[in-house]
């Protein structure tokens, strides 16, 4: 995946039965002040903690969620192993055994030249070519993807992005095709020890069909 850029990742656990969070925020808090130091925030609506500038940058928890977002994380696995770490900690905390729902997102960027080429690129998804999507919504066309693996479902929007003007990011493309990939599993009761099995068959429609669907859609444009 040469030309694809991991640039932000998501993790969350809908979580069953989390109210002892209520009890527990201050022991949470203590636990990662030093990994989440900045804008502590503790309530009954929830518990917001963040790191600016660090690849984990924000941890949020309720009685509902545990929620965490990367910030240009490595790899995949990185994410994971991460948010399996620091998710079955705090669960463990607030007595959660089980969850409603998994979710992994993760967001790749591909560069290309120019505004138009991503457009093109993504308008392939959907479209023969030489169809284009109208002018006037060719800066906000996307396409989606939908597809499930086992009982796994993914949904995946392409779509053309562009660096934001005054930005620092040097190492990120002034013109991209963003790949927004949201996998889930759900159910009324998940056992908590069923989600490594979870990351594990994202991470491998990432590494098997990703490249393919990118390479196939650069092959069509440039066809």
């Amino acid at each position: 995946m040469d030309d694809l850029r991991l640039v932000k990742a998501f993790f969350q656990l809908d979580t069953v039965r989390g109210y002892r969070y209520i009890d527990d925020a201050g022991r949470i808090i203590n636990k990662y002040e030093v990994e989440f130091p900045e804008a502590i925030v503790a309530g009954l609506q929830g518990l917001r903690m963040a790191n600016s500038g660090a690849t984990v940058e924000e941890l949020k928890v309720s009685s509902h969620k545990i929620w965490l977002s990367f910030n240009r994380p490595a790899t995949p696995a990185y994410v994971s192993d991460n948010a399996i770490r620091i998710g079955r900690d705090i669960a463990k905390m607030i007595a959660v055994t089980h969850a409603s729902r998994f979710g992994l997102r993760f967001e790749y960027v591909m560069s290309v030249d120019d505004a138009e080429t991503a457009a093109r690129r993504c308008a392939a998804v959907i479209y023969a070519e030489p169809f284009l999507p109208p002018a006037s919504e060719v800066s906000t066309f996307e396409a989606m993807v939908e597809t499930k693996v086992d009982d796994i479902e993914m949904a995946m929007r392409v779509h053309p992005v562009m660096r934001a003007e005054g930005a620092k990011d040097e190492d990120i493309p002034e013109f991209g095709m963003m790949f927004d990939m949201d996998f889930y599993r759900r159910g009324e009761e998940l056992p908590l020890s069923e989600v490594r099995k979870f990351t594990r068959t994202a991470h491998k429609w990432l590494r098997d069909s990703l490249p393919e669907f990118s390479a196939r859609l650069m092959s069509e444009v440039a066809e």
